[in-house]
């Protein structure tokens, strides 16, 4: 939901200057993948990061009341701030950080199901 919202230009534009103003490193979020661990693990890491800078982007899109797309940023508001959203974003934020080294290590060539992998 939140890649939908922030995928769309004029929102990501907003997104980026909201970032420099808060002095935040300029990161995006990306499309989640069924099978990449890696594009999960780094949109979380970018929606810790980067979460005072949705808040206010969000609320200024609210308080603007202009926009057609007011209700999706209030649904997204909503969720977002309620404590099982960050609880659960911080607690899978770290499981998925585990199975991306983990799933790293099972991909490389020198792999093999019936034999260790080598951890170089």
């Amino acid at each position: 939901m939140l890649y939908v919202y922030f995928s769309h230009p004029a929102y990501n534009a907003k997104f980026t200057e909201i970032q420099v103003k808060l002095g935040i490193k300029k990161t995006s979020l990306a499309s989640l993948s069924d099978t990449r661990w890696n594009c999960r693990v780094r949109n979380y890491v970018a929606v810790k990061l980067n979460f005072k800078a949705i808040v206010t982007l969000l609320n200024d899109e609210i308080n603007s009341s202009i926009n057609k797309d007011i209700v999706q940023a209030m649904d997204i508001m909503t969720i977002i701030t309620k404590p099982s959203f960050i609880v659960n974003l911080i607690i899978l934020e770290e499981v998925l950080q585990i199975k991306n080294i983990l799933s790293n290590q099972l991909q490389k060539k020198r792999c093999y199901i019936r034999k260790r992998c080598y951890f170089n």
